[in-house]
């Protein structure tokens, strides 16, 4: 579908955000399909999708996602100007590697189905970032048209698929800044509940181009809440029985 006038011009508002522009003010979704309409915008302009973010606020929330644009994947170890990431917003968060191409029709939708199709998971990094002016004030429907403030993501050595699915509920994490930790958790993924999420996305995805596709990241929500870091900073993110992951930010 042909993206309207309105549609074309907020997603050049946020593809100029992202190149040093102004933020966005006065962006106002009125549902979510409008909101997903208008990743999809701006996706076209980024290049290659290399995963997507997926999670929700609790076991009985509606799921939420947004792509993650390829040229914002880097690996453990990745040293950055923090001039690109003003906002610097960190999250600890579970990924897993799809494995194969993930589509509704190709496969029965059942828990089993889903799991298998992945073949690694790890620890990683989300930067959380924005392109709106006022975003601590912004509607949900809003930073989620802005792909949920996603900026990038840092990913760690990949291991291979437990057997089981994975308890969210039972997953430690930790962050550290500067050599200090800053937070550990044993279950604070709010989704809960892993399966549902990848379950809902791979039937929202259905339609939605490129889909889900072989090595694909899916990161699925914040494990240790969201710490902001400094301009200088060292940050080791770890996922207990994953590893580590790690991330420097340097003002120089």
């Amino acid at each position: 579908m042909k993206p309207g006038k309105e549609e074309t011009i907020w997603a050049e508002a946020l593809l100029r955000a992202r190149s040093g522009g102004p933020l966005v003010a006065g962006l106002a979704p009125k549902n979510s399909d409008e909101a997903y309409h208008l990743q999809d915008a701006v996706m076209a302009k980024l290049g290659e999708v290399g995963g997507w973010k997926v999670g929700a606020k609790g076991l009985t929330d509606e799921p939420i996602c947004a792509p993650m644009p390829l040229a914002c994947t880097f690996f453990s170890g990745v040293s950055l100007g923090s001039s690109t990431w003003p906002l610097r917003g960190i999250e600890v968060e579970l990924a897993l590697r799809l494995g194969r191409d993930l589509e509704p029709g190709m496969i029965g939708l059942s828990v089993p189905d889903i799991w298998a199709a992945f073949d690694a998971v790890l620890p990683a990094i989300e930067i959380v970032e924005t392109r709106l002016a006022g975003w601590e004030e912004a509607s949900p429907l809003t930073k989620l048209a802005d792909f949920q403030s996603h900026g990038g993501v840092i990913l760690g050595s990949p291991r291979p698929m437990p057997a089981a699915p994975i308890d969210l509920s039972a997953v430690e994490a930790r962050l550290a800044v500067d050599g200090k930790e800053v937070v550990a958790t044993v279950g604070g993924n709010p989704a809960r509940n892993l399966e549902r999420i990848l379950l809902w996305l791979v039937r929202h995805c259905e339609g939605r181009k490129p889909g889900l596709r072989k090595g694909q990241v899916i990161i699925t929500g914040s494990c240790t809440g969201m710490s902001f870091v400094g301009p200088d900073a060292h940050v080791h993110g770890s996922i207990a029985g994953l590893g580590d992951v790690f991330l420097t930010f340097s003002a120089s």
